[in-house]
């Protein structure tokens, strides 16, 4: 199935070069806008026009909700040979700030962190995502970089990038990152509901991390939606910081199973977790006769994927699918009213409501 998405957001990504819009149409101007600059530099901004621009969720993140999730004063526990130990905040800041000048360096290899994953990451203009491993300490550090210029770069990103800002109102990890904590703590709230999951569902801590002296994106939306005028703020740089899971457990159930149970789980969650099978790790530990899952990625996936609706899939052929029909849709068969639509559809599934 994953082969399925990356063929089928590859033929995405070459129709939009054959079919780009023609620099001799005239714009529309009520159409909607972000300007963006850096918060204390009115002087200096971009600003980016486009009609797949939408209120949520860009204008949606609650900055404030996120202060309770910093990493705490007296440090993150863990456990290394059997021993309880401390890392403190002045040592995580200093590892992740030289990290940051090693990027700046636009070194690859790093003295304090492995690489995981780094395809939403362009190392050539240093922003986008970056997933690295602390190498002396049993956590994953997931960085955001962006600055004005490339805020709304989504070529630069990768085509998932590109695919996600036509899907979810013109958003990119940077923003859907900010859902991260925050979802985690509604996920859990909605697995009480459900006797199958309420107890079964494990999710790493996760702590939010700012640069000493964080520097903060202005953005400033016009036309969008019935709103005249929205404002929101987010920082350039900041990250989530989570304990490591050992992602190669065994478990006796099959693929089928562990398939059936991640779409269940899903649907019963509406959608609030991300369905890839690689975000889930199960295991043969028995919770209340149900197995333990631990589920690894809590970006809040409506805000990723633009889905405002609560809605099920049988299987991963039909949810893939549904995602490559809404991507290509979004690309290319839009027209005025489903713009305008789109603008004023009630959002139902909203992380901050």
């Amino acid at each position: 199935m994953k082969q399925i998405y990356v063929a089928s957001t590859s033929a995405l990504l070459f129709i939009s070069i054959a079919m780009a819009r023609s620099p001799l149409r005239p714009s529309d101007p009520k159409a909607p806008n972000i300007t963006i600059r850096w918060e204390h530099a009115p002087e200096k901004k971009l600003c980016i026009t486009d009609s797949h621009l939408e209120v949520h969720p860009i204008f949606s993140i609650n900055n404030s909700s996120l202060e309770k999730h910093f990493v705490p004063q007296d440090g993150i526990m863990y456990t290394k040979n059997k021993t309880n130990m401390r890392l403190d905040p002045t040592t995580i800041t200093s590892l992740i700030e030289t990290l940051l000048v090693q990027i700046k360096q636009k070194k690859k290899k790093y003295t304090d962190f492995t690489i995981i994953k780094r395809k939403n990451f362009s190392f050539k203009k240093q922003c986008g995502l970056l997933i690295v491993a602390f190498n002396d300490y049993p956590l994953i550090l997931k960085l955001f970089v962006e600055t004005p210029r490339t805020f709304f770069d989504y070529h630069a990103k990768g085509i998932e990038s590109i695919c996600f800002f036509y899907m979810s109102g013109g958003a990119n990890r940077h923003v859907t990152g900010l859902t991260r904590i925050k979802n985690k703590e509604r996920i859990l709230e909605k697995a009480q509901k459900f006797e199958n999951w309420k107890s079964s569902i494990q999710i790493p801590r996760k702590w939010f991390w700012l640069p000493n002296n964080p520097k903060y994106l202005q953005l400033t939306g016009k036309n969008i939606g019935p709103h005249e005028l929205l404002q929101t703020r987010i920082p350039a740089v900041y990250a989530i910081i989570a304990d490591c899971v050992d992602t190669q457990q065994k478990t006796s159930l099959t693929t089928q199973e562990q398939s059936n149970i991640i779409l269940q789980m899903s649907s019963d969650l509406d959608l609030f977790i991300d369905a890839h099978r690689d975000n889930f790790v199960f295991t043969d530990e028995i919770i209340n006769e149900h197995p333990k899952i631990i589920v690894l990625d809590t970006e809040h996936f409506p805000s990723i994927v633009g889905i405002k609706e609560p809605t099920s899939f049988v299987s991963y052929f039909e949810w893939y699918l549904a995602l490559i029909k809404r991507c290509f849709f979004n690309c290319y068969l839009r027209h005025k009213k489903s713009q305008q639509t789109a603008q004023l559809q009630p959002h139902k599934l909203l992380l901050w409501e």
